[in-house]
């Protein structure tokens, strides 16, 4: 009777099992066109900010200009401004290119949807992300945002969660990454590894 009763529970565990597993549902993968289009968004925002960037330091080179005495003398306050703006120029770029890098990348992963389950594998255990955590990413953004966002994240040592709700503020990669201070060289360094040659 009892070897009945747990054949009868296997059964059940088995059938619960493959039902649950059936009703879980992954986001589907977006088509090439809409990665394109939610990519040429990103770098849209993304490069309006580092024009902004761009037209402040032209600003401190004019700034410097005038203020630079003769005969020729240190300006140090004139120095750090002008490496701080140069940094946040060199910040935004590299946002910038490794959006448009991963993304090039991104559109042959839709094409072949078995890449998808390796990109989602080496996200997930490279930036210590829980697959269903990773699936709710999955849902709003490109693999270049999530890859790009958590990427800021471990650069500029704030949480996941802080890092997504400025960029749900801004939808501008390269703004975040600016407003929370990665350095130039930053999101470089924070991506090392996650695709190893």
């Amino acid at each position: 009777m009892r070897a009945v009763t747990y054949v009868a529970f296997l059964i059940v565990g088995f059938a619960l099992g493959v039902f649950a597993t059936g009703s879980v549902r992954t986001a589907q993968p977006p088509s090439i066109e809409e990665v394109v289009k939610k990519v040429e968004q990103e770098l849209d925002e993304s490069g309006r900010h580092m024009v902004t960037e761009v037209w402040a330091l032209i600003a401190t080179l004019k700034d410097a200009v005038k203020e630079a005495p003769v005969p020729i003398a240190p300006m140090p306050h004139m120095e750090e401004k002008l490496k701080k703006g140069l940094g946040r120029v060199l910040t935004a770029a590299e946002v910038l290119a490794t959006v448009a890098f991963i993304s090039v990348f991104e559109k042959t992963v839709v094409a072949n949807p078995q890449a998808d389950w390796f990109v989602r594998d080496r996200v997930s255990q490279f930036f210590k992300i829980s697959s269903t955590d990773l699936e709710s990413l999955r849902k709003e953004m490109t693999w270049s945002s999530i890859i790009v966002g958590l990427g800021i994240a471990k650069a500029s040592g704030k949480d996941r969660e802080t890092v997504l709700s400025e960029y749900r503020k801004t939808k501008a990669w390269a703004k975040v990454a600016l407003d929370l201070g990665v350095p130039p060289e930053g999101l470089k360094k924070a991506l090392e590894g996650l695709f190893p040659n």
